[in-house]
């Protein structure tokens, strides 16, 4: 029993507050995927003006970069769908498919820092 005997309208707040924490790690998820994305276009650039790696050498890494963000957004995507069912699985999704994506990019960086060295 609820407080004071209010147990549906206490419900109804509940599941407000969940439906709410639901569209904000929806869109925090979102927000890691375009700024892994915009991270890739800084190296991009980066690359373009630091003549000091070749383009042979970067490509590769490109194609790497790309298919790591459309896995990313295919589990998220996933993830998504599968909220309905069972909320700690896309939690659990989301964070794998985010650190996936996080890997990628941060080895990418790693990968121009030695290259500057």
């Amino acid at each position: 029993m609820g407080l004071f005997g209010h147990d549906g309208e206490q419900d109804d707040r509940l599941d407000a507050i969940e439906r709410q924490m639901r569209r904000m790690t929806e869109q925090i998820g979102q927000l890691s995927v375009d700024l892994g994305v915009t991270r890739m276009e800084l190296l991009k650039a980066r690359v373009a003006v630091d003549d000091a790696v070749k383009a042979g050498e970067v490509d590769p890494m490109f194609g790497q970069l790309n298919e790591s963000l459309v896995k990313a957004r295919a589990q998220l995507k996933a993830s998504k769908a599968a909220a309905d069912d069972a909320w700690v699985t896309l939690q659990g999704s989301s964070d794998e498919a985010l650190e996936t994506m996080r890997t990628g990019i941060d080895s990418a960086w790693s990968t121009l820092d030695e290259a500057d060295s």
